[in-house]
């Protein structure tokens, strides 16, 4: 099987003049995620880490790969009058984990588009 580029798709075609709304067609997360106008349907996510994290120590002291909860919008979330640069500008979770040096990244991958009527 091989994969091949699409050379009829160009990035261009997502454009939008004056966009009034973004689409998120992944799973996302931020600061402030309740503080923005959208219409959303919520996701519990249970995360894990993977590699030493998931082991015992030297030390013997067990493995903690859990994070702690996180809330998301699922995929088809649309964000209304903000910027795709002002949603990607804090993507990285803090106190995911016990350990503060962890981070949760949630940056979403957004379609912009205008939806009539509203402003």
């Amino acid at each position: 099987m091989a994969i091949t580029r699409d050379h009829t798709f160009h990035e261009d075609t997502l454009d939008v003049d004056n966009a009034n709304a973004l689409l998120s067609l992944s799973y996302a997360s931020f600061e402030g995620i309740g503080t923005y106008n959208a219409h959303y349907r919520l996701f519990t996510k249970f995360g894990r880490l993977g590699g030493h994290y998931a082991i015992p120590d030297t030390s013997g002291n067990p493995p903690n790969p859990f994070k702690k909860p996180i809330l998301m919008f699922e995929p088809g979330a649309v964000f209304y009058n903000v910027s795709d640069t002002e949603l990607k500008s804090k993507p990285l979770l803090k106190d995911v984990h016990s350990n503060k040096d962890i981070r949760h990244s949630g940056i979403p991958l957004l379609i912009p588009f205008n939806i009539e009527g509203q402003s």
